[in-house]
């Protein structure tokens, strides 16, 4: 029987995934610049023209991949105005399990982040500005207004470092990611978590970098 519209959609998509993840894999171990379509074409099985079918070039094939990355660590930070204290823990609770539900993207996504000409790609597009106002107005609301710049940076920092740290296996030498997680989060409560607020903005942006 022919293929329905939607098993023909599920079957592209799925190969996309595919070529995407393959592609992934080979940035992040032979560098962008050293990648060619027709490597990843021979990885992924399939032929270099099918290949574009799919993407235009291998840098729309880079510009999908980001978009994932941005996408997957968007839907982490559901961080939004009007929450209240229990929905902004929560909120930093699912950011913290998003690294190991995603870790072998966010790794690759990581290393690829770090190759010359790669790494402002790879940063995402956002309103810096907007974001950086959003935050300095929740966290003065807890310290007030001449510390909140400081609790910015201590909050994108601890998440941050929680990210390189559980990503990269520095931590479990001398720790559990879950001990590190559990500790991140009860520093978050005590600290933040009686913070009464309207506005708890996003804050994707600083943990990309």
């Amino acid at each position: 029987m022919p293929r329905t519209k939607e098993q023909y959609e599920k079957i592209r998509s799925e190969k996309k995934r595919a070529i995407m993840e393959t592609a992934l894999q080979l940035f992040a171990e032979q560098g962008f610049a050293g990648t060619s379509i027709e490597t990843i074409a021979q990885h992924a099985k399939i032929s270099k023209g099918l290949l574009y079918n799919y993407f235009e070039s291998k840098d729309d094939l880079l510009h999908q991949i980001i978009l994932t990355g941005v996408e997957i660590v968007t839907k982490a930070g559901v961080f939004k105005p009007g929450m209240t204290r229990e929905d902004f823990i929560r909120c930093v609770k699912h950011l913290l399990d998003m690294v190991e539900e995603h870790r072998n993207f966010l790794s690759l996504y990581s290393a690829l982040g770090t190759q010359p000409g790669i790494a402002q790609k790879v940063t995402p597009t956002v309103e810096n500005s907007a974001e950086i106002t959003a935050l300095l107005e929740f966290f003065g609301a807890h310290s007030g207004n001449d510390a909140a710049i400081k609790e910015v940076l201590l909050f994108s920092s601890l998440i941050k470092g929680y990210y390189i740290l559980s990503l990269f296996g520095v931590v479990q030498k001398v720790m559990s990611l879950n001990l590190l997680k559990e500790t991140i989060l009860e520093f978050a409560i005590e600290r933040w978590g009686t913070v009464e607020t309207e506005h708890v903005p996003s804050v994707t942006c600083f943990f990309l970098h």
